[in-house]
């Protein structure tokens, strides 16, 4: 599965053009996104704001309008839809934050798996060291702690610049994804 993250800016001296614009993109998107089979509890609204935009120059500030941006965040389940996704989103005016990461939905289970096999390797190493050494450990360490990482181990993120969705296809290749785990193990010799 993956995680799409996409964003609309839109700008306007009168702030309600500038909502209204945004709005009917963001509509638009979310229409298209329904329509090949993405699940209304997959979308999220991360971010809205309103905010005054400026230009700056010759040590003057100049009022240039207001600028309305919405960040979605899509849960994409099948992969076979990411590029469809996004090219939707491309073709229907997202312009900002456009992000892939990709995940599993049972990250958990591969996240405890590798805890074990690292507690084994822990376990193995240690004989190891403890031979070459001339000594002996006990069997089980005296202190064993887990490595807190990310939460969501993450592979590089595939960033994409925004450009005419009509002109190209968007091939996504989803690759592999690591989850590791890492500990921590303390043995005593006697």
């Amino acid at each position: 599965m993956a995680i799409l993250t996409l964003g609309v800016t839109t700008e306007s001296k009168d702030v309600k053009v500038a909502h209204s614009e945004n709005n009917k993109i963001i509509n638009n998107i979310l229409s298209d996104l329904y329509s090949i089979g993405i699940n209304r509890e997959d979308i999220q609204t991360v971010d809205i704001s309103i905010k005054k935009a400026y230009d700056y120059g010759d040590g003057k500030q100049t009022f240039r309008g207001y600028e309305v941006v919405h960040i979605l965040k899509i849960v994409v389940r099948d992969i076979n839809l990411v590029g469809q996704s996004y090219t939707l989103a491309v073709e229907n005016g997202t312009n900002s934050d456009i992000n892939i990461n990709f995940t599993a939905s049972n990250l958990e289970k591969y996240y405890d798996r590798a805890l074990v096999l690292a507690v084994k390797d822990a376990v193995d190493k240690g004989k190891l060291m403890a031979n070459a050494l001339g000594v002996r450990i006990k069997k089980v360490p005296s202190n064993i702690s887990e490595v807190v990482m990310s939460q969501t181990p993450r592979p590089n993120p595939y960033q994409f610049a925004v450009m005419d969705a009509k002109e190209i296809s968007t091939p996504i290749s989803e690759g592999v994804l690591e989850v590791k785990a890492e500990v921590n193990a303390v043995f005593c010799t006697y």
